[in-house]
């Protein structure tokens, strides 16, 4: 198959990470020494056991600077996601009871809500309501949680469940909010009924990790268009008549890629899981995608590179669990992001480094509290931990059943 991709202009972008010391290139050092990996795991488990307790409450701490309320089930899938390499480290039943009762839960609301396929996002459109705000985009999220349990049941008929009701979403995206280029409209938001980066973002990895599962050629192909509305971007905002269409997907000066905040953590996060998610299936395989792709790769790396460790983007932030923007918490996954790119060699090996230094202030930070809370900072976080402790785990695919039965999955 080979993909059709206008090739786009772009600035150069490429980072160089000079070789003595792994000094940067804007000159600054990553942290000295690395992450403690005996430590690490630790407090990694001391947080799973707190959310096993409290993900599936009605309501809870969100944010440090916000009271008890209802929690969006999008942030819940991040907990989720980790909880699940928790259990294939350790084999704990407890662990893998909190992620189903948390997917059953989203599976019974999907069977009443309208339209048929759609998640219930714990806000806006209730179960069996005909209206009110749905959102493709947090949905995405929930789906990957939902996932990230199939692939950890041993029973076909139980996991076959689970991803039925992955695939029951995913088809209603495809059938009803693709738009003409290959991007994904925001469900029904009242705000912009046109292809918006941020859903397309959220459903470029599950398109890619349902693919992995099902063998559906389908979902490979969305995968790959979300990629190509990515590097062709640029072109189509310059050439829609839609004003709508430019605003929603603006660039900003310092960044030419649609992110909202601009130049935030969250845009680059969710675009960044895109790649992380697709890369099997993007890179050397001889798709015209690919080359535009690396150089949007480039365009994070250095991203990542210059507002990380308390510096630029990260530097605004006294504390990352706070609501400023709604963006402070998504710098918890970030290093997973990384861990993953690095290890696949669309990111540069030297990025581990600055990913180990970033995790490490994260984790500082949630344990310098006087108790542990599951808030979206701390979910986003597990999966950053969770991707240290066990490499390739977070996205792993379902084992075939003659492996499944022994768990823990060891490495």
């Amino acid at each position: 198959m080979k993909t059709k991709v206008k090739m786009l202009a772009m600035p150069a972008m490429l980072i160089l990470l000079q070789g003595a010391g792994n000094v940067r290139a804007d000159g600054h050092r990553p942290p000295a020494g690395g992450l403690d990996a005996g430590d690490l795991k630790t407090k990694f488990f001391r947080i799973c056991d707190v959310a096993v307790q409290r993900i599936n409450l009605p309501e809870r701490k969100y944010s440090a600077d916000m009271p008890v309320r209802k929690v969006p089930f999008y942030v819940d899938s991040y907990p989720v996601r980790a909880l699940a390499v928790a259990y294939d480290l350790t084999g704990r039943e407890d662990y893998l009871t909190a992620i189903k009762i948390w997917s059953d839960r989203m599976i019974t609301n999907q069977e009443k809500m309208i339209p048929k396929g759609a998640y219930c996002m714990n806000y806006g459109r209730a179960p069996f309501a005909v209206s009110g705000a749905w959102y493709v985009a947090d949905c995405g999220e929930i789906a990957m949680g939902i996932l990230a349990t199939a692939v950890r049941c041993s029973g076909p008929l139980e996991k076959r469940r689970y991803i039925r009701s992955v695939e029951a979403f995913a088809n209603l995206v495809l059938d009803d909010y693709v738009g003409p280029n290959g991007g994904i409209v925001n469900g029904l938001w009242p705000d912009y009924d046109g292809e918006w980066w941020a859903s397309t973002a959220y459903m470029g990895p599950l398109f890619f990790r349902l693919y992995e599962e099902t063998c559906d050629p389908r979902y490979l192909e969305a995968g790959l268009n979300t990629v190509s509305w990515f590097v062709n971007l640029e072109s189509l905002r310059s050439s829609s008549r839609d004003p709508k269409f430019v605003a929603f997907n603006a660039p900003d000066e310092g960044n030419p890629y649609p992110t909202k905040p601009k130049q935030s953590a969250g845009g680059i996060l969710n675009q960044l899981h895109v790649y992380n998610a697709g890369s099997s299936h993007i890179f050397d395989k001889n798709l015209e995608i690919e080359k535009p792709a690396r150089k949007e790769i480039a365009f994070f790396e250095k991203w990542c590179s210059e507002n990380l460790l308390g510096e630029g983007e990260s530097g605004t932030f006294e504390k990352y669990d706070s609501r400023k923007e709604k963006v402070g918490g998504k710098f918890g996954a970030i290093p997973f992001q990384i861990y993953c790119l690095a290890r696949n060699g669309a990111f540069s090996k030297d990025m581990t480094r600055i990913a180990d230094g970033e995790l490490q202030r994260i984790v500082a930070q949630i344990f310098e509290e006087e108790e542990i809370r599951i808030t979206e900072f701390v979910g986003f976080a597990m999966v950053s931990m969770a991707e240290k402790i066990s490499p390739g785990s977070v996205l792993r695919k379902s084992l075939p059943l003659y492996k499944a039965a022994g768990t823990p999955v060891t490495k």
